[in-house]
């Protein structure tokens, strides 16, 4: 198997030979080299139609992405009734109370006021 190229040729040569091939080293390291060519230019082609069926998804993600949001921000907000009540009531008792500590706060500041409390921030003599 590993001889050398004259030895193909006289074998060949005889009459009643029975070798149908012989190769020697380098042929055989050449056909490996050969197999694998080949194999690498399928794998390129196949990582190629992967690579482009990938770009093409993600492009058609992004189409859509764009399409929905457009949609999205056209459409009118649909706030069940229930949930507006429920935060209509919150925010009318929210109001309630700050507007209650306002008035608390005014109150407060007018009763300082009328019996002569000095306030830090507002005495003159305090620096």
């Amino acid at each position: 198997m590993f001889h050398s190229h004259t030895s193909f040729y006289s074998s060949v040569a005889r009459p009643g030979s029975d070798i149908k091939l012989f190769a020697s080293a380098e042929d055989h390291f050449r056909f490996l080299e050969y197999v694998e060519l080949n194999e690498a230019r399928e794998s390129a082609k196949d990582a190629n139609r992967k690579a482009l069926f990938a770009i093409w998804i993600a492009i058609l993600s992004t189409v859509v992405s764009i399409f929905l949001s457009i949609l999205s921000i056209e459409s009118d907000l649909n706030i069940p009734d229930k949930l507006y009540s429920t935060i209509n009531k919150t925010n009318k008792s929210v109001v309630g109370e700050l507007t209650e500590i306002k008035n608390d706060n005014h109150e407060l500041k007018k009763k300082l006021i009328s019996n002569s409390v000095c306030l830090i921030n507002t005495d003159p003599t305090y620096k």
